[in-house]
């Protein structure tokens, strides 16, 4: 099917938003019941679950930026429900939005586009990489980024200056790395199209409506900073703490494609791994040289295809990202750009060196995501487990079937009237699929904290008793100093002096999948021992 050069504007925003909608409601409906993870993917679905429950992201409970929670809100309030088929229906919208935005920005940033099968090609590549599915707001955010970038870069007025600001301003409203990679990325695009602005967008007049488009995006956020009591202290707290560690993600090493051997995992693994590491290649390799290349063009005056800009100037701050903590989710976050100035200059180069590169990126793309999907996961391992869940009835895998087993005995055996229950450092899911508030604000304890932050820990304990606690002392990426014993010792000892362990548990444990020894203890309060007020060593 051909899209004509001359084609009118509508056939380029037509055939993107049919793609999007198609392919996205597609894989939803093939993989919205199946898989749960009770660990990155839960941590979203309980914070969706409590703001449906009139609670504030990051002042009540540990949370990303609000944006994502109450865009997940509005849609689960729509469906009808707050189980995680619900969640995902609003990742589902989001991936929608973003991968019209990137399929629109292929479609225009070429011309003419010879034939809609390359728009269905980037279509595929784009979506394979939206996962996992509950970061599906920042695949949208960033793509967005790119399109906002590529449109002031069609036309850099005073309007698009603001526009672009306000993009960047709204992005960090659901992510403030966001924030700060937007900022970057229209730095260097404003200072690529600093000899094209228009007549009467001095430097003077773009940076303000740039400055003043950023506050406009953001309000919610200084809404909330300004009108909600009790939310401004732990943001701040938040803010100090990225800046004083610089840290967005406990790292990974990066697995470069000449240090990946075959192991016992077999000829998957490797594939796998080298195509990662290919792509870790590629990443660097686009955002440096592109940029010499885009600021050689700018000096000398030639022009630059208003996407493969945006993609140019936004690929090396989003790259730090998918450095940050080097594996293929987290690669998925920092991709997209790059990912879209690829597809973008590939789209207009000759017909064998375009669909060969394509074919090629479409493919290490799908050694890399597929096997990632819970549609995969269930249909190569042959899951025939079954969950009700908060009124879904959900295909998991057997080893998620008995940690949901475990939690509901638990749950019945020591907390049968509802009370609610402590499970630490891992395992937030544990209150969503319970359907419970959690006694602690850290639901998801991945990150030492101070001595401070272990005090506030444990007077919320023991103004919210938990009937019992789950304790997983997993040394994470097989790192001692990560076992939670040694991330929250005042908290630890503190649970270990007000709590027992459970000689006597009958129930089935289930095994951690992580190579690394672990230990998983259950704990009931101590019946001589009252919940006092105060911590471990603490002065009357």
């Amino acid at each position: 099917m051909e899209i004509p050069a001359h084609a009118p504007a509508r056939s380029r925003v037509i055939w993107p938003g049919l793609l999007a909608c198609g392919m996205v409601a597609a894989c939803f409906f093939a993989q919205a019941w199946r898989g749960l993870g009770l660990w990155d993917e839960s941590f979203y679905w309980y914070g969706a679950q409590r703001v449906l429950q009139g609670e504030v992201p990051i002042r009540d409970f540990m949370s990303y930026d609000p944006g994502r929670y109450y865009w997940a809100a509005a849609f689960m309030t729509v469906w009808g429900g707050h189980g995680i088929v619900a969640l995902r229906a609003a990742e589902a919208g989001a991936q929608m939005l973003g991968l019209f935005a990137g399929c629109w920005l292929v479609a225009r940033s070429v011309s003419p586009i010879r034939r809609s099968a390359w728009l269905v090609l980037a279509a595929v590549t784009l979506l394979t990489w939206m996962t996992p599915g509950f970061k599906a707001c920042d695949f949208a955010v960033s793509i967005g980024l790119v399109a906002a970038l590529a449109h002031l870069a069609e036309r850099p007025d005073v309007r698009r200056h603001f526009i672009a600001g306000a993009a960047v301003g709204l992005a960090a409203v659901f992510g403030r790395n966001h924030g700060v990679y937007g900022l970057a990325g229209s730095i260097l695009a404003m200072a690529l199209l600093s000899g094209r602005r228009e007549p009467g967008c001095t430097w003077l007049r773009a940076l303000g409506a740039w400055a003043g488009g950023i506050v406009v995006g953001y309000l919610p956020v200084l809404i909330l900073l300004i009108g909600c009591p009790g939310f401004a202290r732990p943001f701040w707290d938040g803010v100090r703490f990225l800046l004083a560690t610089g840290q967005f993600n406990i790292p990974l090493p990066v697995r470069w494609p000449w240090l990946v051997r075959l192991g016992p995992l077999g000829w998957g693994t490797w594939v796998q791994d080298f195509c990662s590491g290919l792509f870790y290649v590629g990443l660097l390799a686009f955002g440096v040289g592109g940029a010499l290349w885009a600021g050689r063009r700018a000096w000398r005056g030639r022009p630059i295809a208003p996407g493969l800009l945006a993609a140019i100037a936004l690929s090396l701050p989003y790259a730090h990202y998918a450095f940050a903590r080097a594996d293929a989710e987290h690669m998925a976050l920092g991709i997209f750009p790059a990912l879209l100035g690829g597809l973008i200059w590939l789209a207009a180069r000759p017909t064998a060196t375009r669909w060969i590169g394509g074919a090629l990126l479409a493919t290490a793309s799908l050694a890399i995501t597929v096997p990632k999907q819970w549609g995969w996961k269930s249909w190569r391992f042959h899951w025939t487990d079954k969950v009700a869940i908060c009124g879904d009835t959900i295909l998991v895998s057997p080893s998620l079937a008995r940690e949901i087993g475990f939690l509901r005995v638990l749950r019945g055996r020591y907390a049968p009237d509802g009370g609610t229950f402590l499970a630490t450092p891992f395992w937030p899911g544990a209150y969503a699929v319970m359907e419970v508030r959690a006694p602690v604000w850290t639901i998801y304890a991945l990150l030492p904290s101070s001595e401070e932050a272990q005090r506030a820990e444990i007077r919320r304990i023991e103004a919210t008793p938990p009937a019992f606690v789950v304790l997983q002392d997993i040394p994470l990426d097989g790192r001692e100093e990560l076992r939670f014993r040694n991330m929250h010792p005042l908290l630890n000892r503190y649970l270990h002096e007000h709590f027992e362990p459970v000689m006597d548990l009958d129930v089935p444990q289930p095994v951690t999948d992580l190579s690394a020894p672990s230990r998983l203890e259950v704990l009931i309060p101590r019946p001589t021992t009252a919940v006092r007020s105060g911590a471990p060593g603490a002065r009357p």
